[in-house]
């Protein structure tokens, strides 16, 4: 694990060369100590809370040494969903060129992990339906463990969709969820007869 420790310190030199360096902006302050405590954190091996300050960083001032521990911090913490997300936010960040050995340095990390997982897309209708996965929201891209998982889909004004799947490691999949239109409410029912003058007797 130590050279672990040495390869995060690495990318500290690389992006903040002097404790003193000149900052202007109290968010880029706030994102340096935030980095720094990751740093620290990953040296404790506390991935999890690693995860969270990398994370605050990177909302408060994206830099690319926060995206990259991000990414060590997740496939440390065994999460290969949060590391493939980690990385593709990384890739965004990077310059290929000038970050070339940091993306290679990952790539093996990615591609074992998603040896390990099945990659699901999920394409919902409506386009603003929710989904869960085995009870947790999730993002329309999302990385399973194999195994069988319950998928369930709500949205306002339809009725909710469940169903279950079977993912194997190393597979993706597409997964097409059309909800359909729930029945109006007996409700809303007796409202819109009463507004053309429904002579229903009323109690």
């Amino acid at each position: 694990m130590g050279s672990l420790s040495a390869r995060l310190l690495a990318v500290v030199v690389l992006v903040f060369p002097h404790a003193g360096i000149a900052q202007s902006d109290d968010r880029e302050r706030a994102a340096e100590a935030e980095f720094r405590a990751g740093v620290e954190a990953s040296t404790r091996h506390a991935w999890s809370e690693a995860i969270d300050h990398f994370e605050t960083s990177l909302s408060l001032y994206p830099r690319v040494a926060a995206a990259f521990n991000l990414v060590v911090a997740y496939g440390r913490d065994d999460d290969p969903g949060g590391l493939h997300r980690a990385h593709d936010g990384f890739v965004r960040l990077a310059d290929p060129e000038r970050h070339a050995d940091l993306l290679d340095r990952l790539r093996p990390m990615v591609e074992r992990a998603l040896a390990r997982v099945a990659r699901v897309r999920l394409v919902l209708e409506p386009r603003g339906a929710e989904v869960f996965v085995d009870g947790a929201a999730v993002e329309r891209l999302v990385y399973l463990s194999p195994g069988r998982h319950r998928v369930r889909a709500s949205a306002s004004g339809h009725e909710d969709h469940e169903a279950d799947i079977e993912t194997r490691a190393g597979e993706q999949h597409t997964l097409t969820v059309s909800l359909v239109p729930s029945a109006p409410s007996e409700l809303l029912r007796r409202s819109r007869l009463a507004s053309l003058g429904d002579p229903s007797p009323r109690c």
